[in-house]
C-alpha cells in the first residue's frame, strides 16, 4: 500500500487513465447489473445527480421528496432551470406506486427523480415496484440516486428499467 501510494499521480487525460478506466467498466457494469455503459467521473454525487438532470429532463420532472437527499434532486432540477414537480410525502414514508401514478396521471413530465436509499430518515424505497409504475408512462425517464444503496442494497438496473442511476465511491461501496 505505501509503495502504491509513493507512485506518482496518473493524468486524467494519459493513457494510463484510460487504461485504468477501461479495467474498471466490467466490474462496475456488474455491480450495477447493466449491460449498459457505465460512466466514472471525478465528481460528487450531486454533480451525477446534475448530470442526470441535465441529460434527462427536457422541460419537467417530478421529484419524490422524502428527505434531505431526495430534496436535494428536487432544487437540482429547479436549479438546472426545469420545472420541478413535487409529490412530498412524510419524513420516515415511503412513496407507494399508486401515489407515484396519480401524480404521473396528473401532471405529464419528462422524468422522475428519486433517492432509493434516504438516509437522512432511514427510508429504502421499493425502486422495483415504482420503476414498473414509471414504465407504464411513454417516454418518461427514471433518474435514481443510489449512492448509498449500490452494493448495499438490491439495485437491478437493467431488470427494473432504471434510465440514470448514480452512486459515489464514499457510501455503501466504502471506497
Amino acid at each position: 500500500m505505501l509503495a502504491a501510494m509513493q507512485r506518482p499521480m496518473i493524468g486524467h487525460r494519459s493513457g494510463a487513465m484510460e487504461q485504468l478506466l477501461a479495467g474498471m467498466a466490467p466490474g462496475l457494469a456488474r455491480l450495477f447489473r447493466t449491460t449498459r455503459r457505465v460512466l466514472v467521473g471525478t465528481t460528487s454525487a450531486t454533480g451525477f445527480m446534475e448530470l442526470a438532470v441535465r441529460n434527462g429532463v427536457r422541460r419537467r420532472a417530478l421529484s419524490l421528496v422524502n428527505g434531505s437527499f431526495s430534496e436535494r434532486f428536487a432544487h437540482l432540477v429547479r436549479a438546472c432551470g426545469k420545472e420541478c414537480v413535487r409529490l412530498d410525502v412524510p419524513l420516515g414514508c415511503a412513496v407507494e406506486p399508486d401515489m407515484l401514478r396519480d401524480a404521473l396521471r396528473r401532471t405529464p413530465v419528462d422524468a422522475v427523480t428519486l433517492v432509493h436509499s434516504e438516509t437522512s430518515t432511514g427510508v429504502l424505497q421499493d425502486v422495483a415496484a415504482l420503476a414498473a409504475v414509471v414504465r407504464e408512462f411513454e417516454d418518461v425517464l427514471l433518474l435514481v440516486d443510489a449512492v448509498t444503496s449500490v452494493a448495499g442494497s438490491p439495485v437491478e438496473t437493467d431488470a427494473w428499467g432504471l434510465d440514470f442511476v448514480l452512486t459515489g465511491s464514499q457510501k455503501a461501496l466504502a471506497l
